[in-house]
């Protein structure tokens, strides 16, 4: 019978688990981005897009490169107070806290 934490992944520190979760993050973010391009097909017809270059590609010549960017400005315009608050508070509850967030 083994002890506890037997078969567990060993834990790291240092500038070796950066890049690991580096490329774990990189490698979760791709496999996602792929699985809902796929699921966002439509199975009845032909597949539009085939990859991440095709895309931008077909995208920048039909439509223009100003198409890459269409709902770029509504997304900050949403984004950027909810960004700006958080960072605010964060720093104003550091300070009361006493926390130095450097």
């Amino acid at each position: 019978m083994a002890g506890p934490g037997a078969g567990a992944a060993a834990v790291t520190t240092g500038e070796g688990s950066v890049l690991i979760s580096m490329g774990a993050g990189a490698a979760a973010g791709g496999g996602a981005t792929g699985a809902g391009a796929g699921a966002n097909q439509p199975a009845d017809k032909p597949k539009v897009y085939f990859n991440l270059f095709d895309t931008f590609a077909k995208i920048a010549t039909q439509e223009g490169p100003q198409a890459l960017w269409r709902g770029f400005i509504p997304m900050w315009a949403r984004i950027a107070p909810t960004t700006t608050l958080q960072l605010l508070f964060f720093e104003k509850f550091s300070k009361l806290a006493g926390i130095s967030a450097t």
